[in-house]
Order: structure tokens, then sequence, then C-alpha cells
């Protein structure tokens, strides 16, 4: 299990108070044949009846805060309390929105653009590295979104309200949906999926679904169940969060793998990562090790080319971009070390579509 990077305690609210998701967010679609251009007071009045812009003025829309959006998105409730969201965008100016978010557990990642999002006091940044991110709230949240650059946002993520899980359990005999289900027990929280290539994959195929229609939601559905039963398998129901408070020491372990996991790409040596967090490197080493049984190199390593591999499979960015957003100065090295790891190079990974 990923280790929580934040989170702001909230005492565990009952079932019965729990407002479902359809109370937040409705059914709309723009863009899918061909970019629409839309006002983004519009979208969210149509998506998010409960949300509105509070901060970007456009130059070509004179009055309140407003946005001109151009592109495709989409706002789908797939199943009772599983709803989809996706976004291939530009627009004419940044721009914050507010709104409110139910008891739920959101998985979504960013393939392009920046993003940031802000709910209640835990702040969460979406680098364009396809990594996966949980948050899960276990009360009625506000929230705080804003792009934080104009480049093309390309993003997709699930939502699934709180009730889902208590259904489940009554047919759940195994309590598979245990350990995520404890999840809203523990407040607001969020943490960083880096090893979930699977629903990194499933995530990029919901943001290029090739179906309309009903088929487009089966797709959607089938897609979404199987990225949550996959992530039930990382939280076990018997599984319990790591005991970090036994020694500062022990402690910089999961302070290191939450900076590594946040950007690894910023990652550029023991000695400055040990600096960061007033540690020394062989201390920092030899606790890193004994929390995750693995090096600081490999496990940065294994960071970057899973970041990497989404990336090149994505098709959007050129290898010399992607060597660059991952954290290599050089595309020969990018393109070496990613073939020595993946045993095909990035060229040859990208003409591999997933199936």
């Amino acid at each position: 299990m990923t280790q929580a990077i934040a989170h702001a305690h909230k005492p565990f609210q009952t079932w019965g108070n729990v407002v479902g998701i359809s109370e937040n967010f409705k059914d709309f679609q723009i863009g899918l044949d061909k970019p629409t251009v839309i006002r983004l007071a519009e979208a969210l009045a149509a998506a998010a009846p409960n949300s509105r812009v509070i901060k970007g003025q456009s130059k070509a829309l004179p009055g309140p805060p407003n946005a001109v959006l151009t592109g495709q998105y989409t706002s789908l409730e797939v199943a009772k309390d599983i709803h989809f969201f996706s976004c291939d965008m530009v627009f004419d100016t940044l721009f914050q929105t507010r709104g409110t978010l139910p008891s739920s557990l959101w998985v979504g990642a960013l393939f392009s653009g920046a993003w940031h999002t802000r709910i209640d006091g835990l702040d969460v940044s979406l680098p364009a590295d396809g990594t996966p991110r949980i948050i899960v709230n276990s009360e009625r949240s506000q929230y705080l979104d804003q792009p934080t650059t104009q480049d093309r946002i390309r993003m997709a993520s699930f939502l699934i309200g709180a009730h889902f899980f208590e259904r489940a359990a009554q047919d759940d005999p195994n309590n598979h949906l245990g350990g995520l289900h404890r999840h809203f027990q523990n407040g607001l929280q969020m943490q960083v999926l880096p090893q979930a290539q699977g629903i990194r994959d499933n995530l990029l195929r919901l943001l290029n679904n090739p179906y309309r229609g009903t088929t487009a939601v089966i797709y959607m559905e089938s897609l979404i169940m199987a990225s949550l039963f996959s992530l039930a398998e990382q939280f076990p129901p018997q599984d319990h969060p790591v005991e970090i408070h036994s020694g500062e020491r022990q402690l910089i372990a999961y302070e290191a793998k939450a900076m590594i996991d946040d950007a690894p790409e910023d990652f550029t040596s023991i000695v400055s990562l040990a600096q960061k967090l007033g540690s020394n490197e062989s201390t920092l080493q030899r606790q890193f090790r004994k929390a995750f049984g693995t090096t600081i190199f490999d496990y940065v390593l294994r960071t970057r080319m899973q970041s990497a591999h989404v990336l090149v499979r994505d098709g959007h960015l050129s290898i010399s971009e992607i060597s660059y957003r991952v954290g290599y100065n050089s595309p020969a090295n990018f393109s070496t070390a990613y073939k020595r790891y993946f045993g095909n190079s990035p060229v040859q990974d990208r003409l591999i579509q997933p199936n």
C-alpha cells in the first residue's frame, strides 16, 4: 500500500446522511466528434450545478468571471453512484472554480497540462505524467479547482460514492472491497499510485473512448470496475496503515517516498534529497530500503519508467518531450534506459497499442 502524503482528519459520517453523486454532478458531454467552443459558466451550470466560476476574466467575455473552453468534455453517470469525467481542452484564460464534493472516492490522472485542486485542507497538484492519484473524503467537502497552465489539459477520472461501498458490502462475503471501504473512516486523504500501471492504462483508454452511446457507457463501466478491483488489491481488508511514529529516522523514508512520488523528475541525488529532509545519505538509504525493500535509485527509476510508459503509449508527446518531462536531460540516455527497463525502445513501444 502506498503511504498517504497528506491528510486532514474529519469525523466519520454515517451513511444515512451521505449526499449522492447525482446531487452534485449531471450528465453533460460536448465535443465528442469535433472540438466544441463553450463558456465555462455554461458548462458548469450543465455538468456541476453546485459549482461556479470565481476567478478568471476572459477577454472575449465581459462581465462576471468566465473563460472560453475549446475541446471535449464528458461528465457522465455510468452506474448508480459511479460518475466518469474526462477533459481534453484548451482555454483562453486561467480560472478558478469552486464547488462541493460528496462523500466519495476519486481516482484520476492528468496526461497533459497542469492542475491544482484544494479540498478543504488538502492540496493536490497533478503533474502531467499519467500517475493515478486517489482521494477519499468521508464527508461532503468544498473544493477549489484551477489549471496552473494554459497548455492543453487532458485528464480522466472517476468518482465512486460512499453509498456504492455500503451496497457492495452486502454482496461481498469475502470483503474484497473492505480495504477501500475502511478509508472512509480516515477523514480526507490523498495517495499517489506510482505502481498502478493497469489503472493508468484504463484511464487513458477512458480518455480516448472509441465508442458512442450505450456501448460507450458499457465500455466506461467495465474499465472503471476493473480499475476499482485492481485498486482494491493494493488496499486489502487485512491491511493496516504502517505505523511511522516509532521515531524520526523511520519517518524519513516515508517523507522521501512522498517527495519522489510527487515529482520523480526533480530527483537529482540521494545527497540532495537527504539534505532537503534534514538527514544524511547513509541514514536515508538504510531507512528507505528497510521500509520499502528497494533502493532509492531503483524506486526513482521504476517511478520514472512507469510514467514514461504511459506517455509513450499515449502518443501525444514526442519522445524528446517525454524524456525531459520524466527527468532525463538527454533523449538518447532516456531511450537507452527505457529499452533496458522494458525491452523495447520508446519508438517501438509507441507502435504497440494496448488491447
